[in-house]
């Protein structure tokens, strides 16, 4: 694709605006990744793009959790989860939240319905099983429950048996194995 297809691509524009606000998240700049995020779910709104409506919903909830607002991330990750309901990104995030709030219940229905998402997915560098892997090790931390700790070890060890990893993923999957390491 020629440098100006790509220009006006739709999909390019998402994504452009998607790392522009993980740019200002990851340089502590909430301020600056929140203007771009309602032309990102326009845009997404305007693909009719389920994955990207539920993107942007989720990265809006990273910013009001970042600020302490739990009651908007949670909102927000529920109107993430309304677009598309086995995203693992925003069941993970989903059940990280609710576990650290200490609303267990509902952190265990999020993290069952991510470990259903993974069961579905073949074997392999998927991001359920990246997922999966994070936030039940996480949990486990937070809760000191260690009873999906295989199934973290599991999901970590079929995203990395393969070099086809997205880093994201593979990121996701060490991170996993490193807090089972200290475990």
């Amino acid at each position: 694709m020629a440098l100006l297809d790509q220009a006006n691509d739709p999909y390019c524009e998402v994504l452009a605006r998607y790392t522009g606000i993980l740019a200002s998240l990851s340089v502590g700049d909430p301020d600056g990744a929140s203007s771009p995020v309602e032309s990102l779910r326009a845009l997404a709104e305007r693909l009719r793009d389920r994955f990207w409506m539920s993107m942007a919903q989720h990265i809006h909830g990273d910013i009001a959790q970042l600020l302490g607002d739990w009651s908007t991330v949670r909102a927000l990750f529920e109107l993430g989860l309304a677009a598309s309901p086995t995203e693992p990104t925003a069941l993970c995030s989903s059940a990280i939240v609710e576990y650290q709030s200490g609303d267990f219940a509902s952190g265990e229905v999020f993290l069952e319905r991510l470990a259903e998402a993974m069961r579905r997915t073949p074997r392999g560098p998927a991001m359920e099983n990246g997922l999966m892997s994070l936030s039940a090790t996480v949990i486990a931390d937070v809760t000191g429950n260690r009873g999906r700790l295989d199934v973290a070890k599991y999901a970590a060890q079929q995203v990395l048996s393969t070099s086809t990893a997205t880093p994201w993923v593979a990121g996701s999957a060490r991170i996993a194995l490193g807090l089972l390491s200290v475990d």
